[in-house]
């Protein structure tokens, strides 16, 4: 699976989870480590708006909003 694969799946797996997901847990679901979220986070950040909150990550409601239309 590719970068621009994993970038998808990173994104409907935020937008499947409102609430947000730990950075573990989102490395653990794409089956990478979890210094390689935070690049794809920053990168992600370029396309949609995202909170964070300590350790956990969301697509901003708004931006899910816009995502689904």
């Amino acid at each position: 699976m590719g970068k621009s694969e994993r970038l998808m799946q990173l994104e409907l797996l935020l937008l499947s989870h409102p609430e947000g997901l730990r950075r573990a847990e989102i490395a653990r679901r794409l089956g990478v480590h979890r210094s390689t979220i935070g690049r794809y986070v920053d990168q992600l950040k370029e396309k949609v708006e995202l909170w964070e909150d300590d350790y956990t990550i969301g697509i901003s409601p708004d931006e899910s909003m816009n995502i689904m239309k």
